[in-house]
């Protein structure tokens, strides 16, 4: 007699396999191959969970139909059969190129999934495998036990193929090999429990737990894909972050180059023109857009990069001329149009390895660079802009300073831009922390006695934080400093940079001599 818990217990598998079965179809965007079979099989074992809830409902006296039963004893037989084959397909997929020969396994399955299909229609017109009474009961015939086997050939095909495959392992894919072992293993346990406890849904519960076995390793591979993802991608344009280009550079180091290799450099112009003009927001339109563009020209050909603000690098094999993806990048870059934004430019510079069959791989980025910097000049010739005369009269400011520091006032931190070595003497308050520091220097008997108490005020990082956060945007503190030949007026400067948030406030210092500039009241 079957047990009322039968089919409760099959329908609390139905539930949680149906709660998996959602996450693995919410789960992921792009499928592999492995995905879709684990989509397949975890329906059919619902399927399957279903199919003996029905039949542990119509085996119990209160329904008490003998030709419902045995429709559905029949379709039991022949699931089982096709479980084992969805489990073999299954582990099939997963284990992918180390198993060989797996067409043979597959027909294998076949083969014996046809036998049971025989066995069970013979069954309907002659009782070889069971029959049920007129009591409703289910009775075992003489070929009961060859009907049950059937699905455990297969399984034990899988556990010997599994090992086999195993034993020529040595690294950590050993564990791939334990986790399909296990999947294998709870079937055919339970199945054995089946013929000792008839009355419970011993297949049921080994198909659930053998899922739930498969489920935690496939979440895992899938949480390892989704950080492996996240710290290879660049989360703006989708391309591939500069962690994934210099991880990609070292294997090219330790490999011969091809010949066909080709390196593009990309540079956005007038990127910082847009972000001060315009805002970061139009400005991220272009880095999106010029990705887009990017990724279109070179779609299926090469391996895309996004290394800096406004910079990218592209990996390509390719027999023909670079020119051929420069004009397809150009064309476009000519297409797109943004909501903010108008047009997108690029500069763009390649090298190819068949014309420069001696150069290494730095030597190759190196001539792409060069190219694109051309490319630059002549874009902003092109605009009136005189490129190096800017350069020079950056250049000429920052040697103006004797320190300039890219200052964090919320995390109390700094980076050293540009400094005077004897600026980092500890007689001039040198510290690791920008509060400190800017105390240390008033404490030091560095500052004019009468510009002190006026320096320490406004250079404490509370006062400093708080007069950015009111919407100031620059601050400038006049002081007399100490010198070989008396005191000279100095003039320290903050402004905000432009990733500053009242979260996170980004700023530049300024330090300069202005010598006697300053009138004093």
């Amino acid at each position: 007699m079957i047990h009322t818990l039968y089919w409760i217990i099959d329908v609390s598998y139905i539930i949680v396999l149906a709660i998996i079965l959602r996450q693995a179809y919410v789960y992921r965007d792009v499928l592999s191959p492995v995905d879709r079979s684990y989509r397949v099989l975890l329906s059919w074992v619902t399927f399957f969970c279903f199919l003996d809830t029905v039949w542990g409902i119509a085996a119990t006296t209160q329904v008490g139909d003998p030709s419902l039963l045995f429709v559905l004893s029949s379709l039991f037989h022949i699931s089982t059969v096709a479980t084992a084959n969805f489990w073999l397909y299954f582990v099939l997929t997963y284990l992918q190129k180390e198993i060989s020969n797996s067409h043979i396994y597959k027909i294998i399955g076949g083969a014996i999934a046809g036998f049971q299909i025989i066995l069970v229609a013979i069954n309907c017109f002659t009782p070889t495998i069971f029959s049920i009474t007129e009591d409703y009961l289910y009775k075992v015939e003489p070929l009961r036990y060859v009907a049950f086997i059937n699905q455990y050939i297969i399984y034990f095909g899988i556990g010997i193929m599994t090992a086999i495959a195993a034993l020529k392992k040595k690294d950590e894919s050993r564990k791939t090999f334990f986790s399909v072992f296990m999947f294998v293993l709870a079937p055919v346990l339970c199945g054995a429990f089946q013929l000792l406890y008839p009355e419970y849904p011993f297949h049921s519960i080994g198909y659930f737990i053998g899922c739930c076995i498969i489920h935690i390793f496939i979440a895992a591979k899938e949480r390892n894909d989704r950080l492996v993802i996240a710290s290879t991608t660049d989360s703006l344009t989708n391309a591939f972050n500069r962690n994934a280009y210099e991880e990609d550079f070292k294997k090219y180091r330790n490999e011969p180059i091809d010949d066909d290799l080709i390196i593009f450099s990309i540079d956005i112009n007038g990127l910082k023109q847009t972000n001060d003009t315009l805002g970061h927001l139009v400005g991220d339109e272009l880095i999106i857009g010029s990705g887009q563009c990017i990724s279109n020209a070179f779609a299926g050909c090469g391996k895309v990069y996004r290394v800096g603000g406004d910079e990218f690098m592209v990996v390509v094999h390719y027999d023909g001329d670079g020119s051929d993806f420069k004009s397809k990048l150009i064309e476009e870059t000519l297409h797109w149009q943004g909501e903010k934004a108008k047009e997108i430019s690029l500069s763009i510079g390649y090298a190819e390895k068949s014309k420069m069959p001696n150069a290494s791989l730095i030597d190759l980025k190196k001539a792409a660079d060069k190219m694109m910097y051309a490319d630059k000049d002549l874009y902003y010739q092109t605009k009136g802009v005189d490129r190096r005369g800017q350069r020079e009269a950056f250049d000429a400011i920052c040697h103006s300073y004797t320190k300039i520091l890219k200052v964090n006032l919320t995390s109390d931190s700094y980076k050293i831009i540009q400094i005077d070595p004897e600026e980092k003497d500890l007689k001039f308050g040198f510290a690791e922390n920008i509060s400190t520091w800017l105390r240390n220097f008033g404490l030091s008997g560095q500052v004019h006695p009468d510009d002190l108490d006026n320096y320490l005020n406004q250079t404490n990082i509370t006062y400093l934080r708080n007069y950015f956060k009111n919407g100031c945007s620059s601050i400038g503190i006049f002081y007399r400093r100490r010198s070989s030949f008396g005191y000279n007026a100095v003039m320290l400067e903050m402004l905000k940079a432009d990733d500053y948030t009242d979260t996170n406030q980004s700023m530049f210092l300024y330090l300069k001599d202005i010598g006697n500039k300053i009138v004093y009241a």
